[in-house]
């Protein structure tokens, strides 16, 4: 019975270095991450209905040549390879007084408008908001 069990630890071993290979070539449908650079902070997406996937973005800072991003959209066939719309607003909502940031976007559909939900506030805000804007495309600008 030892001798079996022997056997079989050495068969074991065998085969668990059988299977070490070199990493194999993962093919035209691997990708790394992040598939979105700069940032895509707080990320909602919807499969829209022109057949894209769109992500929309926290409003942050990009780039120098690009600066500050009011809601940065992004689409995709494939949630893969991304194409930048722009933004979601041609500038930031004056409806809250000081100078807060759109946090936090959440896009939905219905009956031929796309609602785009978000928080406008600062850190530790006494008095944060949530408004909505609307387009009939998912690319906007959203009022």
């Amino acid at each position: 019975m030892r001798l079996l069990n022997i056997m079989l630890l050495f068969l074991l071993g065998f085969f668990i270095l059988g299977c070490e290979t070199e990493e194999e070539d993962k093919g035209p449908n691997m990708y790394t991450n992040p598939v979105i650079e700069p940032v895509i902070a707080d990320p909602s997406i919807i499969r829209a209905e022109d057949g894209y996937y769109y992500v929309y973005a926290t409003e942050d800072f990009f780039t120098y040549e690009t600066g500050v991003r009011y809601v940065a959209i992004f689409r995709s066939k494939d949630l893969v390879n991304w194409e930048d719309m722009g933004d979601a607003f041609e500038q930031k909502p004056s409806w809250k007084p000081g100078n807060p940031y759109i946090w936090a976007p959440d896009i939905q559909y219905f009956n031929g408008q796309y609602y785009l939900y978000y928080s406008l506030s600062v850190w530790h805000d006494p008095n944060p908001a949530i408004g909505v804007a609307t387009s009939p495309t998912p690319y906007g600008p959203f009022t």
